[in-house]
């Protein structure tokens, strides 16, 4: 079972002191909560081993993250994710979407949030509304019981259940979209590849995120004649650059394709 570390501070500076005593080091990750650490408590927590520390953001408007009871605001986010960087901690937050109330405006609100706290890493989930849940509660009869929707993360073969105002066939795309833009920004590559406060390993994998998602997700879909996303159509001559740029990778891809490792970049990009 999964715990939140940060939630009992008695129990974690017990912890530590126990750890000390008998000279033991490990390295470790851990989950947090916004607003249950302080920036001592994330120095401490490093100078005890941990090096990943992750966080729930699941909602970049606050309206929606109050229906889901997380009371948090942007700003307590960001405070957070800042003081764990400084703490020399590597930042992992989950991002949720298809909420309750979410529309395309709110989801492009925590895409927003995503990139302001620019996180090492920061997937993004699709709700699904698990039997026993709240949510469960509300879906129609027909639905309830409709076993192939229900998963835990996202499975491109198949449309999950939409309890939100996004279309179900459009739920997987976006989250496509919200991690393929995320990853493949300068912003990304500047802070967290060139000057991030980590392995030269961790580097090295997060510099192929920026690659594969630049390559085989930003190219995909700014190649199209509009993403959901970016709510609006990018401009014409743009628009024909990055279909030229995007036939000759998936060219590229294709003349390997039977090779494992390009075999999973090749089906992803015909999605």
């Amino acid at each position: 079972m999964t715990k939140l570390f940060t939630a009992n501070k008695s129990w974690m500076y017990e912890l530590f002191d126990e750890v000390k005593k008998r000279g033991l080091k490990f390295p470790w990750r851990c989950l947090g909560r916004v607003g249950t650490v302080k920036y001592e408590d994330l120095v401490k927590i490093r100078e005890n081993g941990c090096y990943i520390i992750a966080f729930g953001i699941e909602a970049g408007n606050e309206d929606v993250r109050i229906d889901i009871g997380r009371k948090m605001t942007n700003l307590d986010i960001k405070r957070t994710f800042s003081d764990a960087k400084r703490a020399g901690l590597v930042t992992y937050a989950f991002n949720m979407i298809n909420h309750r109330l979410d529309t395309l405006d709110t989801i492009r609100e925590t895409f927003n949030l995503m990139c302001e706290v620019n996180a090492c890493f920061s997937p993004v989930f699709v709700c699904s509304p698990l039997p026993g849940s709240k949510l469960h509660k509300l879906l129609p009869d027909d639905v309830k019981y409709d076993w192939e929707k229900f998963n835990s993360y996202r499975d491109f073969e198949r449309y999950p259940i939409s309890i939100s105002s996004i279309p179900e066939k459009n739920l997987i795309m976006i989250a496509d979209q919200m991690e393929s833009f995320y990853y493949s920004r300068l912003g990304y590559l500047y802070e967290n590849v060139l000057m991030g406060r980590t392995t030269l390993k961790m580097k090295k994998n997060m510099f192929k995120l920026w690659i594969g998602y630049f390559f085989a997700g930003r190219l995909k879909y700014m190649a199209k004649e509009g993403f959901l996303l970016a709510g609006e159509k990018p401009l014409k001559i743009k628009n024909f650059v990055y279909r030229i740029m995007f036939g000759i990778f998936k060219g590229l891809i294709g003349i390997f394709k039977n090779y494992p490792v390009f075999k999973v970049i090749y089906k992803k990009i015909n999605l």
